[in-house]
């Protein structure tokens, strides 16, 4: 399971509780995830145990394929409401709840739609947050009509990381959705393929696409220290490649798994851009750094070579076979060539 989908189960629970006293007939439906190299193991989302502890029906589905909504009393389901879930609610679906259907989004649409609007909000550096609660558009996400949102530009959530975001962002969103519920904002549309949206506004949005393995690719030759140190603490661990060889024939992966420290009285190194560099003895406890493109010199923490365990630089440099023998001497390179720049295999 990657981080961001925990951190959407971990709003969909927040929603789920808060929600549970004011839903007459609760069903959430939260498929399982898959995870693991070939994504073979199966992991049940954290709702679902909520879900058993508010004694509520659960239904898991991975697709709506030949799924129909369960009968309550004998009654169809009047209104769908969708927090974090990760599935697209198809039409027919929406056209069998007499009301549609509702969905929580952690941003203040149409700014940062997508499925990752919280990461983006960070790694743009946008200091405001808001919540919006919109119906469910049959055909796209993020395109229903907006019911209830943040007035923009938001509050100022003076965030560094997810976690701290959500923190603040959960709560809204689910005092937002049981207003919504309670006021019967949902009647005030009745067509589901209803669609407000200033043209402007919609233009000037920002989206926040999926968290894919690029993402976390360093780019050596435009990511300043500051760019490096925030896509750490939001999406890390980030990665490059380094070469066995100057030939460059052969690379492995490295995790900077602990993330980077910059400290002010480290003199620049005249290394280049990307290559981790010794500064000091071998023992020293923190000898390794590395140049970024705006001329700052950044602390490395542990690392994890392909094939390797997570360690301190130098010992998982040594253990992979790619440390230089110039590792003990001071300014000595860390790798026997230098990290690689290009983002040749962007699926690893």
């Amino acid at each position: 399971m990657s981080y961001h989908e925990s951190y959407h189960e971990e709003l969909g629970m927040k929603t789920a509780r808060g929600a549970f006293a004011e839903v007459s007939d609760k069903k959430p439906l939260s498929p399982p995830w898959s995870l693991g190299r070939g994504r073979k193991i199966i992991r049940e989302v954290p709702i679902t145990e909520v879900a058993k502890q508010l004694r509520l029906p659960l239904h898991q589905v991975d697709t709506f394929r030949g799924w129909q909504p369960p009968k309550s009393q004998g009654s169809a389901i009047n209104l769908v409401v969708a927090v974090s879930f990760g599935l697209f609610v198809p039409r027919r679906i929406l056209e069998e709840a007499k009301y549609g259907g509702l969905n929580v989004h952690p941003s203040i649409l149409p700014d940062f739609h997508g499925p990752a609007p919280l990461q983006h909000t960070l790694l743009t550096g946008c200091k405001f947050a808001g919540v919006t609660v919109q119906t469910l558009h049959p055909k796209h996400f993020d395109r229903g009509r907006i019911l209830a949102q943040t007035p923009p530009p938001g509050w100022e959530h003076r965030c560094r990381t997810v976690p701290e975001l959500l923190e603040q962002v959960a709560p809204v969103g689910a005092d937002m959705l049981l207003t919504c519920i309670k006021s019967r904002l949902y009647l005030a549309s009745n067509d589901i393929t209803e669609e407000v949206r200033d043209v402007k506004e919609a233009a000037a949005a920002r989206a926040a696409p999926k968290i894919t393995p690029n993402d976390r690719f360093i780019d050596w030759e435009t990511w300043t220290a500051e760019e490096i140190m925030r896509r750490h603490r939001v999406i890390g661990p980030l990665w490059s490649f380094a070469r066995f060889n100057d030939e460059g024939n052969s690379q492995r992966r490295i995790i900077w798994s602990t993330g980077f420290d910059q400290t002010s009285n480290t003199p620049v190194v005249d290394v280049p851009v990307g290559q981790p560099v010794v500064i000091g003895t071998e023992s020293s406890a923190q000898n390794v750094y590395v140049r970024t493109c705006d001329n700052r010199m950044l602390a490395i923490g542990e690392i994890k070579i392909e094939g390797g365990e997570q360690a301190k630089p130098i010992q998982a440099a040594k253990k992979a076979g790619m440390a230089d023998g110039s590792t003990l001497r001071n300014h000595g390179h860390l790798f026997t060539a230098q990290i690689s720049m290009a983002l040749s295999n962007p699926t690893c």
